[in-house]
């Protein structure tokens, strides 16, 4: 049974090679660019969108709290007047637009969160385009100058080899400066 499944993995392997070497990595990269920059162009629409809304949102609440103001008035009005029935009426008026400013100030604040976390989302994917933008133009320099990249040739430096980096040149900054003080 495992000799099937040896071969099995064996052959499997061996077709995704070739279709490695069928398929051309410029056009890929090309069509993933395309299909990215697609992405950011719905993300930019629903973005303004979601801008347009808060827009009216503070819009409506400003009127709301206009007519607060002129249901107060309308409440001092009656209570001026005596009329008990008026007096309620007016109270009801005032007490409903204030209990609907209430619930349109948290829809507003849940849709600023939503128009801050999509522009966040949005500078990440313009960042991420950017990023294998300048890849694939480093993958494409390449190739043009050594002929086709092989799958073991990396490109990308990994954040491994970043920290390996990073230690040897504090372990040289340090000996420079042990060099220095024994001096």
């Amino acid at each position: 049974m495992s000799l099937i499944k040896r071969m099995t993995h064996l052959i499997k392997a061996d077709m995704h090679g070739i279709l490695d070497h069928l398929e051309e990595p410029e056009a890929l990269l090309k069509q993933a660019v395309r299909e990215m920059k697609e992405q950011i162009v719905q993300r930019e629409e629903s973005l303004a969108q979601l801008r347009q809304r808060l827009e009216q949102s503070q819009s409506r609440e400003k009127q709301l709290c206009q007519a607060i103001v002129e249901s107060r008035n309308q409440t001092n009005l009656c209570i001026d007047s005596g009329n008990e029935a008026l007096v309620r009426t007016a109270m009801r008026r005032t007490l409903e637009l204030e209990r609907s400013v209430k619930m349109h100030r948290t829809a507003e604040q849940n849709l600023a969160a939503e128009v801050a976390e999509n522009e966040k989302r949005l500078r990440d994917e313009q960042e991420r385009l950017q990023s294998i933008t300048d890849k694939m133009q480093l993958f494409v320099s390449a190739t043009n100058v050594g002929g086709a990249v092989s799958s073991e040739e990396r490109l990308f430096v990994s954040e491994e080899e970043i920290d390996i980096a990073i230690l040897q040149a504090k372990r040289e900054r340090e000996e420079k400066a042990a060099n220095e003080e024994a001096r």
